[in-house]
């Protein structure tokens, strides 16, 4: 994963405020039901910052409300420090957005999808041409410009949100949950396009998932969100490291009961034989401790891994992240 230092940011934009996007104790509740609770966050210019958490957790919610759609009940928003609104044109053309639905019309082929959208973005027309088959070009679509929507693929429409979102030259990409229900090739390939930007284009770019290992490739900084409420924000390696450090075994219950594992306890485990029907789980802060353990019962697990931030997720929620995903 690229990562850039504070020094890359200073450079880049010395002279100007460094934060993009600047939350404030954000609070957003729907009859009664509070969706956001509270949220605070800054994102720097030229950082791919992650919110990461399950469905329902409060990411859609919170996405909605940081490129205008939506207002929030309380707290204060700065974005490029503006305040976002529907009536704010300038703002909004230094936004892309790839919303869950990619919003095509189907009656139109792909070029002239795009052609609609820059004339709402006061593009003048020759400029616009150019710009799309760039961008088409970038995201490996080009030949498939005459294609009626209808005709793409899940994968193919979703590449092309991104060429509408990145027809204006955005200062700030957000992208809400860009490669849920699409096959790992074609998530692969979108997260090289992410990855470009941010490295090419020095791009702020703000993307909301459940997936894991999207957030650990992409993200300079994420935050975990649940139940509308951020449990933990800073880098996905320091989060691991602090909230659930080391390396986990997991075990058949038949080989491994929870009867035998006391036998041996310690203080440096944590055992969990909730998360499977058919498997428990050692988290110990080293291998040697790990395989001393498994020497000792004479047990041989399913897999050994270091931890990763479903086992944070786990830790700080009680629960796993993919189960409303």
């Amino acid at each position: 994963m690229i990562d850039f230092s504070i020094l890359n940011y200073k450079e880049k934009f010395q002279g100007e405020t460094m934060i993009a996007i600047e939350a404030n104790n954000l609070t957003k509740n729907y009859k009664g039901f509070t969706a956001l609770d509270k949220l605070s966050l800054n994102v720097m210019k030229g950082e791919c910052f992650g919110i990461l958490g399950p469905n329902g957790a409060g990411k859609s919610t919170l996405i909605s409300i940081l490129y205008g759609a939506k207002k929030s009940d309380s707290g204060t928003l700065k974005i490029l420090d503006q305040e976002p609104s529907r009536k704010n044109r300038w703002l909004k053309e230094k936004i892309g957005i790839v919303t869950q639905e990619n919003c095509l019309d189907e009656s139109l082929n792909v070029f002239q999808n795009m052609m609609i959208y820059s004339q709402y973005l006061s593009i003048p027309k020759k400029k616009a041409k150019n710009k799309i088959s760039e961008l088409l070009e970038f995201m490996s679509l080009y030949h498939k410009k005459d294609f009626q929507i209808a005709e793409l693929s899940g994968g193919m429409k979703r590449r092309l949100a991104f060429v509408r979102a990145l027809l204006s030259d955005p200062e700030i990409l957000i992208l809400d949950e860009p490669t849920t229900g699409l096959d790992p090739a074609v998530r692969k390939l979108m997260w090289n396009k992410i990855i470009e930007l941010k490295s090419d284009k020095k791009m702020t770019i703000l993307i909301s998932t459940h997936y894991m290992d999207e957030a650990e490739q992409l993200a300079d900084k994420i935050v975990i969100i649940d139940k509308g409420k951020f449990q933990v924000q800073d880098h996905p390696k320091q989060i691991v490291k602090k909230h659930c450090p080391g390396y986990i075994a997991f075990f058949t219950k038949q080989t491994l009961s929870e009867s035998i594992y006391k036998k041996y306890v310690n203080n440096k485990t944590i055992f969990n034989c909730n998360l499977h029907p058919y498997l428990c789980t050692l988290r110990y802060l080293t291998l040697d401790d790990l395989y001393n353990f498994i020497k000792k019962v004479n047990i041989q697990p399913e897999l050994i891994r270091p931890s990763n931030l479903e086992d944070v997720f786990l830790t700080l929620t009680g629960r796993k992240l993919s189960e409303h995903a």
